[in-house]
């Protein structure tokens, strides 16, 4: 089978925990693009930002998914292409349960992320951080992030703060995450995963289920891999998502991707 498009997790995956993309990496996805072959990150984050310097560095032409799925952006264009965000008012009812909980929050627009401190997470570098009170919701809005780790919860009490939303919130999708510093949670729209952002990105490039590798480390990256022909977990990833995987590549810190891509491309 000859593949034409990576799809791949961008924390842990393609970067480190400082969100670095090692040299000999960046040389192996440029050779990819110039063989004409997509080159896509399917991220929680937003697409301005960090992600967006990289996306021009690495010189990536085909679509981007971001925002756990809940948008895919044209990067030749900077435009979103498709979307499916959480309504206003379900926004507005589910950040006034959140704050009525104390449960800290960033919550992403398109001109900023409204914090619950108004500070910057560090491990999510972004231009422009406000506070929660300045936010007024008035149309719908991408993604909302827990952030558990912020307030120092256990396994425990994050997964009995999920299992509250998904019986309060059945329109909406909660993603557990998972990083070195703790847990926390996406959310999104219940039509916002990255499973069905690969649906709508094959529409959009005409490619072929089976012409694409999906590459993950997280929990969150579970959609993205049922999602492709090839399913990929790093070295890193939890069990759950190796069990899925056509191929467990060496971890981030040892350069896995450089394994993906021999092996498929």
């Amino acid at each position: 089978m000859k593949y034409k498009a990576l799809i791949t997790d961008f924390d842990f995956t393609l970067a480190n925990a400082n969100l670095e993309i090692s040299e000999i990496v960046k040389a192996a996805i440029k050779q990819l693009v110039k063989k004409n072959i997509y080159v896509s990150i399917a991220t929680g984050r937003p697409y301005y930002g960090i992600i967006k310097t990289v996306v021009q560095e690495l010189q990536l032409t085909a679509p981007q998914i971001n925002c756990g799925g809940a948008m895919i952006v044209d990067p030749n264009t900077g435009k979103i292409i498709w979307k499916e965000f959480i309504p206003a008012e379900v926004a507005k009812d589910l950040v006034g349960y959140l704050k009525s909980r104390k449960i800290y929050i960033a919550l992403e627009t398109s001109e900023a992320i409204f914090t619950s401190d108004g500070k910057e997470l560090k491990s999510y570098p972004c231009l422009n951080y406000k506070h929660i009170k300045d936010l007024q919701i008035k149309e719908e809005i991408p993604k909302i992030l827990i952030s558990a780790w912020a307030m120092r919860y256990t396994k425990e009490h994050a997964l009995t703060i999920e299992k509250d939303l998904n019986n309060r919130y059945k329109n909406l999708h909660i993603t557990k995450i998972s990083i070195p510093v703790g847990f926390g949670f996406d959310i999104t729209s219940i039509k916002a995963t990255k499973h069905l952002a690969v649906l709508e990105y094959l529409k959009l490039t005409r490619l072929k289920r089976e012409a694409v590798v999906g590459v993950g480390d997280g929990y969150n990256d579970y959609p993205l891999l049922i999602a492709c022909g090839a399913r990929v977990a790093m070295g890193n990833a939890p069990q759950e998502l190796k069990d899925i995987a056509d191929f467990v590549a060496p971890p981030q810190n040892q350069n896995g991707i450089l394994a993906v891509i021999e092996k498929y491309f």
